[in-house]
């Protein structure tokens, strides 16, 4: 499942109505459109994820650490 969303200026959002399950959450400066999609790109960026697990019925205050854009070639 993917999923995105926009921080606010603090850097802080809301992701409502998310299934219980294990999940891993990406920040990115700046990606390319849907180029998350894609597992030759991803793949490059797994170890940064954050693993979640979000059980029924909870809040999770996450900190996850921005993936600075990449630079142009």
């Amino acid at each position: 499942m993917y999923r995105t969303i926009r921080a606010d200026r603090n850097g802080e959002f809301s992701l409502a109505s998310v299934a219980p399950g294990e999940y891993k959450v990406f920040a990115w400066k700046n990606v390319p459109n849907t180029a998350y999609m894609n597992a030759a790109f991803l793949e490059k960026y797994e170890s940064r994820g954050l693993p979640i697990t979000v059980s029924p019925g909870n809040n999770l205050n996450v900190d996850v650490n921005v993936i600075p854009a990449e630079p142009i070639r």
